[in-house]
Parts: C-alpha cells; sequence; structure tokens
C-alpha cells in the first residue's frame, strides 16, 4: 500500500516535469530551424522569438518611467490599416498590364538585385490559375500594385512602371506568416502570439519595426510555464534608439531576433498593441473586397 503511495507521488511530479521537457526539446528545434523574419533579404523565411525557460525573476517588470516611454514610443506607431484605392480607370489600365504579367507574356525584375525572370519562374510555387489576387496602391506612390498570393504560403507584389513598361517585384513575402496590413504596411504573425509590425518606404524597405512576443517562463513558486509579455522599443531607419539608465537595466537581450525587450504586464500589453490587433482585423476585412479571382482578373 506504501509503496503504491510512493508510485502515485512521483507519478504526480513527474509527469509535469515530462511535459515541460518536451516543450523545452520543440521549442529549442522549432527556435533553430527558423531565421529571423528580415524585409531586407531576397526570402523570408517562419520565425519566432527564442521560447527557452527562462525563470519568472530573471526577467523583471518595466518601471512606470520606462512604461510611459514604451506608451509615447508605440502611440506614435501608425498601425491604421489603409488599403490606398485608385480611380477605377486609372486602375483598370494598371490591371490589364498585370495580365499580361499572370499570363506569362512579360518578364519582371528584382528591385534588390536587378536580375530579369519570368512567371515560369515561379511555377513551382505559383499557379495563377489557382491563386488570388489584389490591386490597391501598396507602395503610396498613388498606383496600384497587384499581390499574388495562394492566400497561406506566399505573397509577392509587382509594381508596374508606364516609363520604362518594366514590372518589378516590389516585395516577396515568402512565409505563411506574413499579411499585408494596408499601404505600405507588413505584418508578421505566428497564432498572434509572436508579432513584427513593418513600416515600409516606397520602395519596400522598412521604414519602422516593432517586435513584440510571449515568451515562456518557468514560475519558480507554481513549478508551471508561464507567458511573459515582451516588447521591443519601436525602430526607425537611421535613427538609433536611445535608452535612459532605468531603461537599460529593464532590458532583456533576446539572442534570436538579437534585440532587446522589456518585459511589460498583460495590461500593459494590451494597451501599448491594441491598434495593432485592431488593424490585423479589419486587413482580413478590407483584403477580401480588393481580392479577384484568375477569371475576375482576365475579364473586362
Amino acid at each position: 500500500m506504501r509503496s503504491c503511495r510512493v508510485m502515485m507521488f512521483l507519478n504526480s511530479r513527474i509527469k509535469p516535469f515530462i511535459i515541460i521537457l518536451i516543450l523545452l526539446f520543440l521549442s529549442i528545434v522549432i527556435s533553430r530551424a527558423v531565421n529571423n523574419p528580415n524585409l531586407n533579404e531576397k526570402r523570408s523565411y517562419d520565425s519566432f522569438s527564442s521560447s527557452f525557460f527562462a525563470h519568472n525573476g530573471e526577467i523583471e517588470f518595466v518601471d512606470k518611467a520606462t512604461y510611459s516611454i514604451l506608451k509615447s514610443a508605440y502611440d506614435k506607431v501608425d498601425f491604421s490599416a489603409e488599403f490606398r484605392t485608385v480611380d477605377k480607370a486609372v486602375c483598370d489600365l494598371y490591371k490589364k498590364e498585370y495580365v499580361k504579367l499572370i499570363k506569362g507574356e512579360a518578364d519582371f525584375y528584382d528591385r534588390k538585385t536587378g536580375e530579369k525572370f519570368s512567371m515560369g519562374d515561379l511555377q513551382q510555387e505559383v499557379n495563377p490559375e489557382e491563386s488570388l489576387f489584389m490591386l490597391f496602391d501598396m507602395s503610396g506612390d498613388g498606383n496600384p500594385e497587384l499581390c499574388i498570393t495562394d492566400g497561406a504560403r506566399y505573397k509577392y507584389v509587382f509594381k508596374y512602371n508606364p516609363k520604362s513598361d518594366r514590372f518589378i517585384l516590389w516585395s516577396d513575402l515568402g512565409s505563411t506568416w506574413y499579411g499585408l496590413a494596408g499601404t505600405q504596411k507588413v505584418f508578421w504573425s505566428r497564432f498572434l502570439e509572436n508579432n513584427i509590425f513593418y513600416i515600409l518606404d516606397e520602395n519596400g524597405n522598412p521604414n519602422c519595426t516593432v517586435y513584440f512576443h510571449l515568451k515562456v517562463l518557468m514560475n519558480d513558486k507554481t513549478e508551471q510555464p508561464e507567458y511573459a509579455y515582451m516588447v521591443s522599443m519601436p525602430e526607425y531607419a537611421g535613427k538609433t534608439v536611445k535608452y535612459t539608465k532605468a531603461m537599460k537595466s529593464k532590458q532583456y537581450f533576446d539572442e534570436y531576433h538579437e534585440k532587446y525587450f522589456f518585459r511589460v504586464t498583460k495590461e500593459q500589453y494590451d494597451q501599448l498593441v491594441a491598434g495593432y490587433f485592431k488593424s490585423i482585423d479589419l486587413a482580413y476585412q478590407k483584403t477580401s473586397t480588393l481580392t479577384y479571382t484568375y477569371e475576375e482578373m482576365l475579364s473586362n
């Protein structure tokens, strides 16, 4: 009888520990198997923040002054999901040109490398007849760009230059987790727990980047994993982020993103990124109204 009680006690202690070890192993494998999303690279693949277990006391919460600075910085980030449309007559003219690209009658050029490609080069991934197409002003130049997607694996954004009569691959979002958040805006979101928000310039380069995610911590009191809410300071191209002495004492370096993050409470996290999640919801709604099938693109 006593041995049975001992076994029951050990099982109650060992099972949670085994589950934790399994989760830790999976997080390490996944974290090492993927790279950081980077819009400056030719292709960008899946990634999410380091999920190695850390102890709850190892990452401190920010103080009021630091949160105030973070809140001020996040309030300046334009999370709004604005999909700028173009006059129908202009849009129809561009649509006729984009049909040439879709049908393989015209080549396109990679804006980063200058290399010339055809739609045939994308056939392993892109089947135009089974793809969806969006037309709106993605670059912010007042003219419509063409986004080709299968709704999951890829999103290619093409720009047409009527002066040179050339098609440019403006953005190549080669990951399931990327989404279009409006004119000059892209988001990367894995299960809404690991997120990156980009504001781009007219050339498709990141002008503002914001990282935030949930990190798994081990609670020393309950011996159970829990989430820590982590946010970065918004980064702007060509500008250096300045930290106060108090902020430096609270920042946490994530070696996989190679970024510094700050731990905030759930309530503070929700306040900081509420605009982002609202933007994603609106983006899904708006893109559905801008989407064409292959047959609709080819029709008048």
